[in-house]
């Protein structure tokens, strides 16, 4: 089965809250109600965002898309492999 985790584009947050006059993470963490360590954690990739945090960041940047913003990463988790049955004589 195969995980999936959504990771914040950090480096396109970045520009993104700059063009708005956001230029400090606690401009930002104002500016969406996202906590600041919470927001060092998320641009750093230790924390997924939350669906809350998702909504924040969207609505704080509205004219920015959810793929622009965030990557979704899926890993293929090794499937187990089923041994061959003998053939019943």
């Amino acid at each position: 089965m195969a995980a999936t985790r959504i990771r914040l584009n950090a480096a396109q947050l970045k520009k993104v809250a700059n063009t708005a006059g956001h230029r400090t993470n606690a401009a930002v963490s104002d500016a969406t109600g996202i906590n600041q360590p919470t927001l060092s954690r998320m641009l750093n990739g230790h924390e997924t965002p939350s669906a809350r945090s998702i909504s924040a960041i969207l609505a704080t940047y509205p004219e920015w898309s959810f793929e622009e913003l965030f990557t979704v990463e899926t890993d293929d988790e090794p499937q187990p492999s089923t041994p061959a049955l003998a053939a019943v004589a």
